[in-house]
């Protein structure tokens, strides 16, 4: 049997993120699970969900911690203390937040939606934020001297409102705000991330802006389409930072330092964009390495290579770039334990690594539950879906945008064993979207597909 870890990319040189507070498996020894509407869950307890979509209804945290591994919806949910983790693969959206405050700390690894359907305008954040994952929030974000991390190259965050940090700020993934970014405190852009706002106001010190190189991502920055506004202070005092100025941009007070300033500028043009790395396992030693990108700016070719101790890689094949958001795939063999890992080569020379993935082999055998899909550049209305199952199955399919919200959910029962089944589409734009199986016992991580027309 081949089991595979899944490993997200180009973390190995971003700016610095504290380690947010652990994560356990869903239903591990003392945890109790969320089964009821208007649960208390108060200090030194631990709640849990897993499984197909439910809803919960005037739930409170108050100090316990709450993991959620399936797709849960918390409707009227109150926040006075403790943890919210959204766990690989989870998905939690929170309607109608009461009293429009976020009084917890939260680590989001899968999809996590923020006051999807509520009149608050304004969330006041009284605790840390480190998405690894898709954060979506709908309401204006405030946070209240408490760090906002979206930590690795992959993290999406998109604030449909405004957002003001008066604490900390990390990104070292993609940025879209919907109307103001204010900072007070400092700002830490990992190479190659970027920020889309409108409007950007430094009302804090001068040169806040930093980039931290990620490979031979060196630069980073802000998209802004509208003003760019600041108490007397200078942006950066490093040319790392990029200010992409829209047409007609208005400027206020200071200005943008030492950082390079581009005029009638739409979008900062960064290197590749690494979505995900992975690999799929399946019996007799088969190994399947995927990796998808958001972007392939000025990227020669993808250099897959393996080693049998970590150390000492090899190439394994050369896969030319294609210059577009793009989904790859190579079928390899396994006969022992293998690392495997992408380097990045670009035009003019330089190279990044993704991060190491590794696959085990522990002999012939029944392989775990995933998905496949075959072709995954989709022209017409259905999807044609391999399965793979340890035991039979009942759940839906779900399909996500690279954003994290989710377009269209389908109910699905899946046998036992190897099999084959096509999933019908809605009218979906040309662009990348994700096929999630949300099963009553197992969550199989999604899979990434193109729909082209």
């Amino acid at each position: 049997m081949c089991v595979s870890l899944i490993g997200f990319t180009l973390a190995n040189a971003q700016c610095s993120v504290p380690t947010p507070p652990g994560y356990s498996a869903c239903g591990s020894p003392g945890q109790s699970s969320l089964t009821a509407n208007n649960t208390f869950m108060n200090s030194g307890s631990t709640y849990y969900y897993s499984g197909a979509s439910a809803t919960r209804t005037n739930e409170t945290l108050n100090g316990a911690n709450l993991y959620v591994c399936g797709n849960l919806t918390l409707n009227t949910f109150t926040m006075y203390s403790g943890t919210i983790v959204v766990e690989p693969g989870g998905s939690l959206t929170i309607n109608d937040n009461s009293g429009g405050a976020v009084q917890a700390s939260i680590v989001n690894y899968g999809t996590l939606v923020i006051d999807a359907a509520t009149s608050t305008t304004n969330l006041s954040v009284n605790g840390t934020i480190w998405n690894y994952g898709t954060l979506n929030a709908s309401a204006s974000l405030t946070m209240n001297s408490y760090a906002l991390y979206n930590a690795v190259s992959t993290s999406m965050m998109t604030v449909t409102g405004s957002l003001t940090t008066y604490g900390a700020m990390v990104n070292n993934g993609t940025m879209q705000i919907g109307n103001t970014y204010t900072f007070t405190s400092s700002v830490c852009l990992g190479g190659g991330s970027n920020v889309t706002v409108p409007n950007l106001f430094d009302d804090g010190g001068s040169n806040l802006v930093s980039v931290t190189p990620n490979g031979s991502n060196t630069t980073a920055g802000f998209t802004v389409s509208t003003s760019f506004k600041s108490n007397s202070n200078s942006l950066s005092g490093s040319s790392n930072v990029v200010l992409c100025e829209g047409t007609g941009i208005t400027t206020t007070g200071g200005n943008a330092g030492t950082s390079q300033v581009k005029p009638n500028c739409t979008n900062i043009t960064l290197p590749v964009s690494l979505v995900s790395f992975g690999a799929q396992t399946g019996s007799e030693g088969a190994c399947i390495l995927e990796w998808s990108t958001a972007s392939e700016h000025g990227t020669k070719d993808f250099d897959l290579e393996s080693s049998t101790d970590g150390i000492d890689f090899t190439s394994l094949a050369v896969l030319a770039a294609r210059n577009e958001a793009s989904n790859y795939s190579y079928t390899t063999g396994l006969k022992e334990k293998t690392f495997f890992r992408l380097r990045i080569d670009n035009e003019d020379g330089t190279y990044s690594y993704s991060e190491v993935v590794v696959a085990n082999y522990a002999g012939e055998g029944e392989a775990a539950s995933y998905v496949r899909i075959q072709p995954n550049l989709v022209t017409g209305n259905t999807l044609e879906v391999w399965t793979r199952m340890s035991a039979a199955e009942s759940g839906e399919w779900v399909i996500v945008d690279m954003m994290g919200r989710v377009l269209f959910q389908q109910q699905a029962q899946l046998t036992a064993g190897s099999g084959n089944t096509s999933v019908s589409l809605p009218n979906l734009n040309a662009g990348m979207y994700r096929l999630l199986f949300l099963g009553s016992k197992t969550v199989v991580k999604p899979v990434a597909f193109t729909v082209i027309h």
